[in-house]
């Protein structure tokens, strides 16, 4: 039986948008955590949090879970109380609809159980000149051996407050995409023949110059794109914050001035004799 629907938080859907978004040349990845839960004999799912993962390798148009990021991911699930229930990862430039390779990730995470789903975050689709967002939820089927998706329910809950680990995963992600790029960077020099009589020569030179450009530029990309705006948002939070707690003490003030009237207009001293 399928997964009937999937209900996920808001801080946890901007966390996932924000992923998705950090990147237009390759896909990204993470892991759902959350629980399933049993609603009038159907499965449900509620997403509370993710695990990013980092991508060992980078490619533009695939994605898969290696049981190092399937573990890190359950570790992190533990110390929160939570499963690890789903996937999700970008389409950057692609359709929403999973690949061969998506359909074929989901029925293996299905075989552990069949309630696991995943979901397809479509981005940086451009039709007449604007950008559209196209999302789906998803779990594999097969009929008649041919493979196939089967659409589930997604639905987002707003949050009161934001959780304060969704806000850890949202200021984490900077450092996560920076480790990516220095360790492909760092990779780039070790792949170089040091034993080389000619590593000296312009070519080599030139190759080099080449990687750190393009460091650089991953690095300047996600200061840009990312780290000053997750900042911008976190001031945002902060200043809604203040301006709540504000109103709440104003409000604390009226009814403790309420509460005292009160009580001296019920006190027998303040009563006139008859």
């Amino acid at each position: 039986m399928s997964l009937s629907k999937a209900y996920m938080s808001s801080s946890v859907f901007q966390t996932c948008l924000t992923h998705a978004f950090s990147t237009e040349r390759e896909e990204i990845m993470g892991l759902l955590l959350g629980k399933w839960i049993k609603v009038k004999e159907k499965d449900v799912a509620y997403v509370e949090a993710i695990s990013i993962s980092r991508r060992l390798d980078k490619l533009k148009d695939r994605v898969e879970i290696s049981p190092e990021q399937l573990m890190h991911a359950m570790n992190e699930g533990e110390k929160l109380q939570l499963n690890v229930i789903g996937w999700y990862h970008s389409h950057p430039h692609l359709i929403v609809s999973p690949s061969t390779v998506d359909l074929r990730t989901q029925l293996n995470m299905q075989q552990l159980d069949h309630r696991f789903f995943g979901i397809i975050f479509s981005c940086f689709n451009q039709d007449d000149n604007v950008q559209r967002l196209n999302i789906t939820c998803f779990q594999s089927s097969s009929i008649d051996n041919c493979p196939g998706h089967l659409e589930i329910p997604l639905i987002i809950t707003s949050d009161e407050t934001y959780p304060d680990y969704s806000l850890y995963q949202l200021t984490e992600l900077p450092n996560i995409l920076f480790t990516e790029e220095k360790n492909s960077f760092e990779e780039s020099l070790q792949n170089k023949d040091i034993s080389n009589e000619l590593d000296s020569s312009l070519a080599n030179k030139l190759t080099y110059q080449h990687n750190s450009f393009i460091y650089m530029e991953g690095i300047s990309n996600i200061v840009d794109k990312l780290s000053i705006p997750i900042c911008q948002e976190i001031e945002s939070i902060n200043n809604q914050l203040k301006s709540d707690i504000e109103k709440l003490q104003e409000r604390k003030k009226t009814l403790l001035k309420n509460i005292y009237n009160d009580r001296n207009a019920s006190s027998p001293t303040n009563k006139k004799p008859s």
